[in-house]
This record gives structure tokens, sequence and C-alpha cells, in this order.
């Protein structure tokens, strides 16, 4: 089974440092989605997790995740 949404950004979380960097959201084609930054990488991805807070766009870009990508900065 495939992870897909809220559930590969679940468990990619999981393994992210608190640390600043860059991170690309793409879907099952591998087009991006999302690109952003944040000083805290975990706490940031994190976010999307709760769902109810999120607007509709930002949900839907969220079911929508089959991969992500991270870069780390200092």
């Amino acid at each position: 089974m495939t992870l897909q949404g809220q559930e590969i950004i679940k468990e990619t979380s999981k393994t992210l440092p608190g640390q600043p960097g860059v991170y690309q959201m793409e879907d099952n084609k591998g087009n991006i989605l999302y690109i952003g930054k944040a000083k805290n990488l975990s706490k940031r991805v994190k976010n999307y997790l709760n769902i109810n807070n999120l607007t509709r766009r930002i949900q839907r870009m969220v079911s929508l995740t089959f991969s992500m990508n991270f870069s780390f900065t200092s």
C-alpha cells in the first residue's frame, strides 16, 4: 500500500530534524505541488496534519501529496 496525503506527511515528519530548510511536495506524477521554506522543518511539516485549520486549497494540496523532498540549510 502506498501512502498519500496526510499519511505520507505524518510518516515523513517523524524523521525530520528541527532545523531550517526547504521542502517540496509532489503529486503521484512527480509534479511539484508546493515549495516552502521553514526555520524548523519538523514543526512546519507537522502543521499540515491539522487539516481543520487549513484552507480548502491547502487541504486539497495535502490530499494530493504523494512524496516530499527536503534540503537542509544552516
